[in-house]
């Protein structure tokens, strides 16, 4: 079963759920800061350290391999189950109410909250019943995966504005085109 996720994110990309939207955060841990300041709107985050680059990674490789079995119906493996629990185990981010009563966190927030609360919400998506709603793109040139929330469960596309307009400007295409007649074979 192939990872999921791609570097080639629409920005009007909506996962559905936070962990399937951090198989999009850039392969490099070190850039995990612009993608809790994009996808959480923490402000601050310490210094990653070791434990946290790859705590990183183990996190987006078990939760790739996850939502790829989740999109064929099968089930994670146990050890990407334990990978998930224990990093799931770990302190996450914990709401504080803010200026004027807006939600926001901590000043200070560590990479490894920011990961546990990846994790916590993996778990949330794997024991949810609407896990089976976990889909990926339609479009054969695309591999991202979203949580189908859609009221009647038939999303196909990661963005309507890219993979989804992509499509149906081809069928557009391929109908106005229509079949080919020799002169010969016009009815007369």
């Amino acid at each position: 079963m192939a990872p999921v996720g791609s570097s080639d994110v629409p920005r009007d990309f909506d996962a559905g759920t936070l962990c399937l939207q951090y198989l999009d955060a850039p392969e490099d841990p070190e850039d995990l800061s612009g993608w809790a300041r994009t996808h959480l709107q923490v402000r601050d985050l310490l210094p990653l350290v070791d434990d946290e680059r790859r705590d990183a990674q183990t996190l987006h490789d078990a939760v790739s391999r996850i939502a790829a079995m989740l999109v064929v119906g099968g089930a994670p493996s146990i050890g990407d189950i334990a990978r998930l629990n224990r990093l799931a185990d770990q302190p996450d981010l914990a709401p504080q109410v803010g200026a004027g009563g807006a939600r926001g966190w901590p000043i200070e927030v560590s990479h490894g909250q920011v990961l546990a609360t990846v994790a916590r919400d993996a778990v949330l998506l794997v024991t949810d019943a609407d896990h089976d709603r976990v889909r990926r793109c339609a479009a054969e040139d695309c591999d991202l995966v979203f949580l189908d929330t859609s009221r009647p469960g038939r999303r196909r596309w990661c963005s309507m504005s890219r993979c989804g307009n992509r499509a149906k400007v081809r069928a557009h295409r391929a109908r106005a085109s229509g079949p080919i007649h020799d002169v010969d074979d016009r009815p007369t």
